[in-house]
C-alpha cells in the first residue's frame, strides 16, 4: 500500500482538511505503528486507508491500484481492518466469528469449502485461540476478544491488515501480548500489519517503523530509534511540565529537582531508586561533592540502601523506608 499527496479530512457544507501531504508506504512483513497527539487524525486516516471513508486529495493504491477502483469484495480480499467498536453481536461462538473473515471468499451465506475451514483452524492456531473454538464470545475476557478479532482479520487472508486502537480497552499485560502477537504474525506471515496506537512505549520496542503525525508538519516515517535521535517525539508530543528522555524513551513527569544527591549501586535497584528520588524533588548529579550519597549494597539476602550526609551514614532495607527518611531531613 502506498499514498501519494494524500489530504483527509470530511466533506460537508464546509470541507474540513485534518491532514495532507501524506506520504508513505507498507511493506511486507513489517509491524507498522502510527502515532500522534488526539486529534491530529489518526483514525480518519486509517478509515482513508481503509476505504471506509474517501480521500480529500491524492491517492491510495494497492498493488498499483487506486482504491477506488476495487469493488468492496475485490478489496476486502486484499485488506482487512480490526475497528476499535467492541463487538456487539457476543453471542456468536469464536469459530463463527472468526469464519466470518471468510465472507470475500465465499459471500455472506456461503458454505465453507475444505480450505475455508483450513484458514479459520489456521487463524485460530496462529492466536493462540484454538482451545476457545467453541466458546461463545461473550465469555472472554477483552483480550481474548480482541485476538479474535486479529484472527478474523488473518482468516479474512488479504497481505495487508490494518488496526485502530487495538489495545484501546486493555490492561497493560493484554497491550503487551497484542503488540507482541501482531509483531510475530508480521514476521511469520509477512503481512504488512499498521496499528494506530497511543503506546508510545510498546511502539518504540515493537515496531519496525513508526508513522508520526504531527498537527503542523509533515507524517514522518522512520525506525524508531531514528526518530527518537532527531528529536522528532519532542516536537509532536510536547506538553508543559513533560520532557521526553531520549535515553529512556519515555516521558518524564517530573522536572529536575532542586535538591541535589549522588547514587551509585546496582543497576536494576539504582534505576528505581532514581525515580523514587526525581519524584521527591531530587536531582541525580554524576560528580562526588558536598551532595548527599547513596549508595545500594545487593547482599545475597536483600539489598541495602546506605545514606550518607555531613559525615553521618543511615541504613535502609527499601526505597520506601529510604523516602520517608528523606522526607524528615
Amino acid at each position: 500500500m502506498t499514498t501519494s499527496d494524500l489530504a483527509i479530512g470530511y466533506k460537508g457544507k464546509e470541507l474540513k482538511e485534518v491532514s495532507k501531504n501524506l506520504n508513505f508506504s507498507l511493506k511486507a512483513g513489517e509491524l507498522v505503528c502510527l502515532l500522534g497527539p488526539n486529534g491530529v487524525g489518526k483514525s480518519t486516516l486509517m478509515r482513508t486507508m481503509a476505504g471506509v471513508q474517501k480521500p480529500l486529495k491524492g491517492l491510495v493504491e494497492i498493488e498499483g491500484k487506486s482504491l477506488n477502483q476495487y469493488k468492496s469484495r475485490d478489496l476486502a480480499k486484499v485488506l482487512s481492518i480490526v475497528l476499535t467498536e467492541r463487538i456487539t453481536n457476543t453471542n456468536f461462538s469464536v469459530y463463527a466469528l472468526v469464519a466470518m473473515g471468510r465472507y470475500p471468499h465465499t459471500g455472506w451465506m456461503g458454505g465453507l469449502t475444505t480450505t475455508d475451514e483450513q484458514k479459520v483452524q489456521w487463524a485460530l492456531y496462529s492466536t493462540g485461540m484454538e482451545d476457545f473454538a467453541n466458546r461463545k464470545v461473550h465469555e472472554l475476557s477483552d483480550g481474548e476478544r480482541q485476538k479474535v478479532m486479529i484472527a478474523r482479520a488473518l482468516a479474512q487472508d488479504t497481505p495487508i491488515i490494518l488496526l485502530d486502537e487495538p489495545t484501546a480497552h486493555l490492561d497493560l499485560p493484554n497491550r503487551v501480548e497484542i503488540v507482541r502477537l501482531l509483531r510475530k504474525l508480521a514476521k511469520t506471515t509477512g503481512k504488512a500489519i499498521l496499528l494506530s496506537t497511543h503506546e508510545l512505549d510498546l511502539a518504540l520496542q515493537g515496531a519496525d517503523k513508526i508513522m508520526l503525525m504531527h498537527p503542523c508538519f509533515d507524517l514522518t516515517c522512520g525506525v524508531p530509534e531514528d526518530l527518537v535521535l532527531s528529536g522528532v517525539f519532542e516536537d509532536t508530543f510536547k506538553r508543559d511540565g513533560f520532557d521526553f528522555d531520549k535515553i529512556t524513551g519515555r516521558f518524564l513527569i517530573h522536572q529536575p529537582g532542586e535538591k541535589k544527591i549522588t547514587l551509585k549501586g546496582n543497576p536494576l535497584y539504582e534505576h528505581w531508586t532514581r525515580q523514587a528520588l526525581e519524584r521527591e524533588n531530587y536531582s541525580i548529579v554524576e560528580k562526588e561533592g558536598d551532595y548527599p550519597n547513596i549508595e545500594i549494597f545487593d547482599t545475597k539476602n536483600r539489598a541495602i540502601w546506605q545514606y550518607t550526609a555531613k559525615e553521618k551514614t543511615h541504613e535502609f532495607h527499601s526505597i520506601g523506608k529510604l523516602m520517608e527518611f528523606l522526607r524528615k531531613h
